[in-house]
């Protein structure tokens, strides 16, 4: 996992392989990263993104930006790379660009170059459910204040360590 400093993150599954092609600032103070998914299962949670920013995943030589907050899963092999947008949305560049919409998945053929069309669900994943409990041990991790307004502070409360919620205030 790697995370940047605005809160966002990048989550590999198994043997997925990625490239951090550029990580910069650009001249307007704009985050610039461009990410490269070669292989696997690739969890993207893009937070804070703002009108400077230039966000760019590449897959099989596509580009899809990223234009505003949005958690993406990538997932590729050696014939099919499917986009799946979770939250927000992305864009396929070309001569015509593609939206990809929340609870959209963009399939990308290798021997089809030309399938732009996205299709309307996301297939859950069981890799899905270890993304979700990472998001929500970020939010526990990230101070005193934890979903649904519960304060982890007090005796025993080291913030360094992760304290699962009881069940019963979960929602």
């Amino acid at each position: 996992e790697v995370q940047f400093e605005n809160g966002s993150s990048v989550r590999m599954v198994d043997d997925a392989l990625i490239q951090f092609e550029r990580l910069s600032l650009a001249e307007t103070g704009g985050k610039v990263q461009s990410i490269r998914v070669d292989h696997g299962i690739v969890y993207l949670n893009f937070e804070k993104v703002t009108s400077d920013d230039r966000i760019t995943l590449r897959i099989w030589g596509k580009i899809i930006r990223i234009a505003k907050s949005a958690r993406l899963r990538v997932q590729t092999d050696q014939k099919n790379a499917r986009v799946a947008v979770l939250h927000g949305e992305a864009y396929l560049d070309g001569d015509q660009p593609v939206v990809i919409q929340r609870n959209e998945t963009l399939v990308l053929k290798f021997d089809d170059p030309d399938q732009r069309k996205p299709e309307k669900s996301t297939e859950k994943l069981a890799s899905d459910a270890w993304n979700d409990q990472r998001d929500r041990r970020k939010v526990l991790m990230a101070g005193p204040a934890a979903e649904n307004g519960v304060a982890l502070r007090g005796p025993g409360y080291n913030p360094g360590r992760y304290h699962p919620l009881p069940q019963s205030i979960h929602p």
